[in-house]
């Protein structure tokens, strides 16, 4: 699961990271972090499929209300690549 992970005054702008075996079972907090290094705020996943398969994550973000930031997940989905971010104004 990812989630917005801030304080009351939205200070942090974090990605929070915590998985579970199943979606009725307990979570267990991973990670909190900003994305390439760069504030998030709303968020959302995108799979690139082809031919039925998952190819490649992207983590879809918008960067502190500036831009929309675009960036491939690691392998185990917990992290992005930081090979940089994809802006889009």
């Amino acid at each position: 699961m990812r989630f917005r992970l801030d304080s009351s005054s939205y200070s942090y702008c974090y990605v929070g990271i915590a998985t579970s075996p199943s979606p009725n079972a307990v979570f267990t907090f991973i990670d909190g972090f900003q994305p390439d290094g760069i504030p998030s705020l709303d968020m959302n996943l995108y799979e690139d499929k082809r031919s039925r398969v998952v190819n490649v994550v992207y983590f879809v973000r918008s960067c502190n209300n500036q831009y929309v930031g675009i960036s491939k997940l690691t392998d185990d989905y917990l992290n992005t690549t930081r090979g940089g971010t994809l802006t889009l104004l």
